[in-house]
């Protein structure tokens, strides 16, 4: 597992998908607080406070940097894949379900490490053009990180799955970029026809998750539901692999 780990930790930090992401976090990080500092002015006095908590939280949640992070987990997965490097890898020895799991684990921390860059510019860009830190107590941090540390492995185990079920990038990088969108109006059209709300997408229960509105509940079901998917997603990852040739 550690040979796998280290590997794949190399292989993403030469990788030319992750240069080109984290040369952009910055800029990305700039542009949200932008966007989000423009919201203020185009709102009721009073009606959004800009602190360093609620520019995190309001511009991390929702689909598009789960997206982002869906096409860096698609580029790096689908790589092994289109190169054949995954044969070499095999071919050494190494026991296939432990190939899944460090690579999922390795492309999921360096997922988190460029989520969590983009949080930290936020917290600090909202802290000090902003009326400060915004931080009550401890537990909204706590459940941010949770809430960040959930849906990214989540959706990067997605990611994953479909990587080894098509073994191509191009597949990989539409389902990264269309499959929350698609959900997310899916359950719309269900909400407006049955009249309930059904908004369960990745998205929206992220955005969920780390609001300062939601309750208990509203924050643990849909945490451990996603956790339930991200397992469910990386055993039907290993499955494949030790089922295919590849």
């Amino acid at each position: 597992m550690n040979n796998v780990i280290s590997s794949q930790s190399f292989k993403c930090v030469t990788s030319k998908a992750f240069k080109v992401f984290a040369l952009i976090t910055i800029p990305i990080s700039v542009l949200l607080f932008v966007m989000f500092n423009g919201m203020k002015d185009m709102q009721e006095e009073g009606t959004i406070i800009v602190n360093g908590i609620t520019t995190v939280r309001e511009s991390v949640g929702g689909d598009m940097l789960l997206m982002v992070l869906g096409i860096f987990a698609a580029l790096l997965f689908a790589m092994d894949f289109s190169s054949g490097s995954i044969r070499q890898i095999i071919g050494k020895g190494i026991d296939r379900t432990k190939y899944v799991v460090g690579t999922l684990v390795t492309i999921a921390l360096y997922a988190l490490l460029l989520m969590g860059t983009m949080m930290v510019i936020l917290f600090v860009l909202g802290s000090v053009f902003g009326e400060g830190t915004g931080i009550s107590g401890f537990s909204e941090i706590g459940w941010i990180i949770a809430g960040t540390l959930v849906f990214v492995t989540f959706f990067v185990s997605a990611v994953m799955f479909i990587a080894c079920l098509s073994r191509k990038t191009s597949i990989s990088l539409i389902f990264a970029i269309l499959s929350i969108s698609v959900v997310n109006i899916i359950c719309q059209l269900l909400s407006l026809i049955t009249k309930k709300n059904l908004l369960v997408d990745p998205g929206t229960m992220f955005s969920q998750v780390i609001s300062a509105e939601a309750t208990l509940s509203e924050r643990i079901i849909p945490l451990v539901s996603y956790f339930i998917l991200m397992l469910v997603f990386g055993f039907a990852s290993i499955m494949v692999v030790r089922k295919r040739d590849m």
